[in-house]
C-alpha cells in the first residue's frame, strides 16, 4: 500500500495542511485573536511548553521524580534527544472551583491526553519516514516531510486549553507523561524489512484518525439541538477552525489513499462526528459569509454549491465519500440547523401569520429526531402497518405536517409581496424536495395535496435540477480553462449537455406562456436564463 509511492503521498500531506493553515483567513478572526499568547508565571518559568514545537518539552518519565528546572531540551531533526537530562515542570495547582469548573477541568485533562497521543504519533511517523529513507539509501529522492498542518492543530488546541484553564482558575502548566523507553529509541534501527515499516505506518495512520476523532468530540462546543441557545461571536470561532483542520487532514488522508474509503466512512459513523461536521459547515462558511445560494439548488446538491461558491472543498468531499444513508443524514442535519436558525438567514418579515406558521412547522420537523427517524423507517412501516401500530400513527402525523408545508409553500408562491418571503418559499420547497428524493413522492399523499400543488412542485423540482446541471457543466468548463487543455471532444459533450438543458428550459417557458396562472416564481426563470448564457459564453472561450 505504501512503499515508495506511499512515502510520496505521505509527503503530499504537507501541501494540504499548508493550505489549511492559510485558510484561517476564511474566518473573521485571526488565530492570535482567538487564542491569545500566554505569558510566563510569576516565578518566571516559561509556560510556553505547548506552543513551542519541541517534542521533549513538558515531559516527565513515569515512576521517576523530576529533577531541577531546565529550559526545554532541543531535539535533532530526526527526533534524537540531544541529552537525557529531564525537565522539571510545575505540578498542577487547582484552586477551589465549582462543580461545573471541575467538570471542565476533567475535560481539559482528557484533552491533554489526546494532545499527547497526537504529538506522539506525529513524532513516530516522522522518525519512521526518515529512518526508512536513510536505511534504503534513497539518495537524491528526498521527501520534504512537513508537519506544519499537524503542528498547527497541536499548538492551537494547546492554546485553547490554556485559555480554558485560566477561565476555570487553574495554573497554566501541566504534566505530560512519556514512557521511558521512548527516550532512547533509535529511529534508524527500528525496521529490518520494508514491510515492517509499511505495516507500522498503516497502523499509525489509523491511530492518528482515531485521535483526531476523539479531539473533535472534545472540542465541539455544542450539538445541533443545543445550538439554538448559542450566539456564535467571531471571538469564539476557535473550536470551529480547529475542527476544520482536523476534517481537512482526515479528508486528505483518504484522498491520497493513506486510509481506505471504508475507514473514512467509519470515521464519520462514529457517534456525532457527522453532526459535528455539519455544525462546522453551518457556523463556518454559511453563517460567516451569509451565503444563501444553496436555496437555488436541490437538497442533494447543497454541499456541492457551498464548496463551489465559497471554496470549502473538505465539505463536498465528505458528502461524496459517504454512502446513501450518510448523505441523507448529512443533508437533514444541514436543513435542521437552517430551520432552527432561519432568523439568521433572512431579514425579519412583517407578515406575522406566515412567520408564525413557518416557525411552527420548523419546530415540528426539526425539533429532536422524531421526524427523521420515522421517515427512515417509512418503507418498513408501510409494508406491514399492523406490526408497527405506534410508528404508523407517528407516520400519519408527519404526513399531516408535510401537507401543511405543501399548503404554505403554495400560498407563498401564489401570493403577493413574494420577495420579502423568498427564503421561506425556497426553504419549504427544500424540505419537500428532501422527502421526495430520499423517501418517494408517495409520502406527500398526492391525492390529499391536490393537482395544483403537484404542478407547482414539478416545475420547481425541474428548475432546481437544471440549476445543478448548469453548475456542473460550468465547473467542468472552468477546469478545462484552468488547466489550459484543448479537448474539442470534451467541449463538444459539454455543449450537447447545454443544448439539452436549453431545450428543457424552452419546454417550461412554452408551458408558462400557455398557462392562465402566473407560475414564474416556481421556475426560477430569470436565474436559469442568465445561467445558460453565462455557461455558453464560458464554453465558447475555451
Amino acid at each position: 500500500m505504501f512503499g515508495y509511492p506511499g512515502i510520496y503521498h505521505q509527503g503530499l500531506l504537507a501541501l494540504c495542511f499548508l493550505k489549511a493553515t492559510q485558510g484561517l483567513q476564511e474566518f473573521p478572526s485571526k488565530g492570535k485573536e482567538v487564542l491569545p499568547e500566554i505569558k510566563t508565571s510569576e516565578n518566571g518559568v516559561n509556560m510556553g511548553h505547548f506552543t513551542s514545537w519541541c517534542p521533549s518539552s513538558s515531559m516527565e518519565v513515569e515512576n521517576q521524580k523530576p529533577p531541577l528546572c531546565h529550559e526545554p531540551i532541543p531535539m535533532t531533526r530526526e527526533g534524537n534527544i540531544a541529552h537525557k537530562t529531564l525537565l522539571e515542570i510545575e505540578t498542577l495547582k487547582i484552586t477551589e472551583v465549582s462543580k461545573e469548573s471541575k467538570k471542565g477541568l476533567s475535560l481539559i485533562q482528557e484533552m491533554d491526553d489526546e494532545l499527547w497521543s497526537l504529538k506522539d504519533k506525529i513524532e513516530r511517523i516522522e522518525r519512521n519516514l526518515y529512518g526508512n529513507q536513510r536505511q534504503q539509501n534513497i539518495g537524491k529522492h528526498t521527501f520534504n516531510w512537513d508537519f506544519e498542518g499537524l503542528k498547527s492543530i497541536y499548538k492551537l488546541l494547546s492554546n485553547q486549553l490554556k485559555v480554558q484553564r485560566i477561565e476555570l482558575g487553574q495554573e497554566k502548566s501541566i504534566v505530560l507523561r512519556i514512557p521511558e523507553e521512548h527516550l532512547s529509541e533509535d529511529p534508524f534501527s527500528m525496521y529490518s524489512k520494508t514491510e515492517d515499516f509499511e505495516n507500522d505506518l498503516t497502523k499509525l495512520n489509523l491511530d492518528l484518525v482515531m485521535i483526531l476523532s476523539n479531539i473533535l468530540h472534545k472540542i465541539c462546543p455544542f450539538k445541533i439541538d443545543e445550538s439554538v441557545n448559542h450566539h456564535i461571536e467571531t471571538s469564539k470561532m476557535g473550536p470551529f477552525y480547529l475542527e476544520k483542520l482536523a476534517f481537512s487532514m482526515v479528508g486528505y488522508m483518504h484522498k491520497y489513499h493513506l486510509i481506505s474509503l471504508e475507514e473514512y466512512r467509519l470515521f464519520f459513523q462514529t457517534k456525532d462526528t457527522l453532526e459535528i461536521a455539519v455544525l462546522n459547515i453551518f457556523f463556518g462558511p454559511v453563517i460567516t459569509h451569509g451565503n444563501k445560494h444553496w436555496t437555488l439548488y436541490p437538497s442533494d446538491y447543497i454541499f456541492s454549491i457551498i464548496q463551489y461558491t465559497l471554496g470549502f472543498e473538505p465539505y463536498r468531499n465528505i458528502y461524496k465519500a459517504l454512502d446513501a444513508k450518510g448523505r441523507t443524514k448529512m443533508t437533514f442535519f444541514f436543513l435542521q440547523l437552517s430551520g432552527i436558525h432561519h432568523h439568521k438567514l433572512h431579514p425579519k418579515i412583517h407578515m406575522r401569520e406566515i412567520e408564525d406558521e413557518f416557525s411552527e412547522l420548523n419546530d415540528q420537523i426539526f425539533k429532536g429526531s422524531k421526524f427523521f427517524n420515522t421517515l427512515e423507517k417509512y418503507t418498513k412501516i408501510m409494508e406491514s402497518p399492523e406490526k408497527h401500530v405506534q410508528e404508523y400513527h407517528e407516520l400519519m402525523e408527519i404526513k399531516k405536517v408535510l401537507q401543511r408545508v405543501c399548503k404554505l409553500f403554495t400560498r407563498i408562491g401564489d401570493g403577493p409581496r413574494f420577495e420579502k418571503i423568498n427564503f421561506h418559499f425556497r426553504f419549504l420547497f427544500l424540505i419537500l424536495d428532501f422527502v421526495v428524493r430520499n423517501y418517494g413522492k408517495e409520502v406527500l399523499d398526492e391525492y390529499r395535496v391536490g393537482s395544483e400543488f403537484q404542478v407547482r412542485f414539478d416545475l420547481m423540482y425541474s428548475s432546481l435540477d437544471m440549476m445543478a446541471k448548469l453548475n456542473e457543466v460550468n465547473e467542468l468548463a472552468s477546469s478545462l480553462k484552468k488547466e489550459r487543455l484543448t479537448n474539442p471532444e470534451r467541449v463538444g459533450l459539454l455543449l450537447e449537455e447545454i443544448n439539452r438543458i436549453s431545450n428543457q428550459y424552452q419546454t417550461i417557458s412554452d408551458f408558462l406562456s400557455q398557462s392562465h396562472q402566473n407560475l414564474d416564481k416556481y421556475c426560477l426563470i430569470d436565474f436559469i436564463s442568465y445561467r445558460i448564457l453565462e455557461v455558453k459564453l464560458n464554453l465558447r472561450n475555451l
